[in-house]
């Protein structure tokens, strides 16, 4: 599991330069006035160094995989999300900077009342469109939250910070997610990712019951945005990885696209028996990389839900105003799809060579890059794909053949026509 970081997502490029949306390029000048507006340290001479080696052609001109390289070598990402960071801290209340580390969400869920699922069901209206909580999840978290600062009126970190816990802290991680999952899975899903990126144990989560004042709830949420920017690292429950009900919440779209507007790392974490699912979908089922990026994909604001339709009502207004709703989904979608395919390619990285000349990934990666125009990245996994379909089924067998074609459309597609040509009389 990798972070989207120092790469920008085509939809990230896009924003910047909305030329190269529709094939167009921008030159190194253009891209070298950008570094200099984000206060970069390095020197004309060497911005210029770094970028030109990337053109193709050896000119002044660039395309976008071109401009997605160069961006890399200069740390741009890393200087827009610093300042995304230090403008949003500036705007935010100290208690809204806050997070707890896993074993601080433990201690506090062990707190609970052996009842607490039972207690919050009675606390809900009869005449109400809530649904009953089958599982101790953020919902109901929420609820004995809210009942603890019924008096202090402060949100539980910062009550932790004053009481003098160790668990409480500046938090690093935002954590998206649906309120309705259980809390177990939460923890095991923040275990696995703290496991995978070798992050400390103390890491502080941002996690909303913990971290917003429920008194008052709605002047917290209005800053959600900033939130996300803060953090500068983002990570998205996608649970469970099929149906992921996250990206049906109006709440947990907002996130991922301030996360996207924020540039800020991204990352999407399962628990651990999702996570193995996942993988088996991913590297060895011929239609799992179909499902997984046909759930990735299927996000729209629009028919997202909230519990409160006053909620809805805002997020809408407010991504209707800043981005649109097309654009929000575009946005949102590339970046789960960009997370995707860091992914993909750290199973393929990891994948023995025996498992290589069966596996669907390489094709299945190739298709998606060539779907965003990611033609340059797609072409030596197609071209490893040919290779291995030729030596272990042969030159004339249906597999082969089928590679040989979406390696040409690669061709064709990359203005290669010639090379395109002879391939398919082969």
């Amino acid at each position: 599991m990798q972070s989207v970081n120092s790469m920008p997502t085509s939809g990230q490029l896009d924003r910047v330069f909305p030329v190269l949306k529709s094939g167009g390029t921008i030159t190194v000048e253009i891209l070298a006035a950008h570094y200099n507006e984000l206060r970069g340290t390095l020197t004309e001479t060497q911005v210029r160094a770094l970028i030109l080696p990337h053109s193709k052609k050896g000119d002044d001109v660039l395309q976008k995989h071109e401009v997605a390289a160069a961006w890399a070598d200069l740390g741009i990402t890393e200087l827009a999300r610093e300042e995304e960071q230090k403008i949003s801290r500036n705007k935010l209340p100290a208690h809204l900077l806050l997070g707890l580390s896993i074993e601080g969400i433990e201690e506090l869920i062990d707190a609970l009342p052996e009842d607490a699922v039972q207690q919050c069901n009675d606390g809900i209206p009869p005449d109400s469109d809530y649904p009953q909580n089958k599982d101790l999840n953020g919902y109901v978290n929420q609820f004995h939250i809210a009942k603890a600062s019924e008096d202090d009126k402060q949100a539980t970190c910062e009550r932790l910070k004053k009481a003098g816990s160790p668990h409480v802290g500046e938090a690093t991680v935002f954590v998206s997610w649906y309120l309705n999952t259980p809390l177990e899975t939460l923890l095991d899903a923040l275990r696995e990712f703290l496991k995978k990126k070798q992050l400390p144990e103390e890491t502080k989560f941002w996690v909303c019951d913990f971290v917003i004042r429920q008194a008052g709830q709605r002047r917290d949420v209005k800053k959600l945005g900033d939130c996300v920017r803060a953090m500068g690292h983002t990570v998205l429950l996608l649970e469970p990885w099929h149906d992921p009900q996250p990206l049906r919440r109006a709440y947990c779209i907002k996130e991922v696209y301030n996360t996207q507007a924020g540039w800020a790392q991204f990352d999407v974490v399962m628990s651990s028996a999702q996570q193995a699912a996942f993988e088996r979908a991913l590297t060895k089922d011929e239609d799992g990389f179909d499902s997984v990026v046909k759930a990735m994909s299927n996000v729209d604001v629009r028919g997202a839900e909230c519990l409160k339709k006053e909620d809805k009502d805002a997020i809408l207004k407010e991504l209707e105003q800043v981005v649109g709703f097309e654009e929000c989904n575009r946005l949102v979608s590339g970046l789960l799809q960009e997370a995707l395919l860091y992914h993909a390619r750290e199973a393929l990285e990891q994948m023995p060579a025996t498992e290589r000349k069966t596996s669907p990934l390489q094709n299945n990666m190739a298709i998606l890059l060539m779907g965003i125009g990611e033609l340059q990245e797609a072409r030596p996994l197609l071209e490893e794909r040919l290779r291995l379909r030729r030596e272990t089924l042969g030159g004339h067998h249906p597999g082969t053949l089928i590679s040989i074609d979406n390696m040409a459309t690669l061709l064709m597609d990359m203005g290669e026509l010639q090379e395109a040509s002879l391939l398919l009389e082969e």
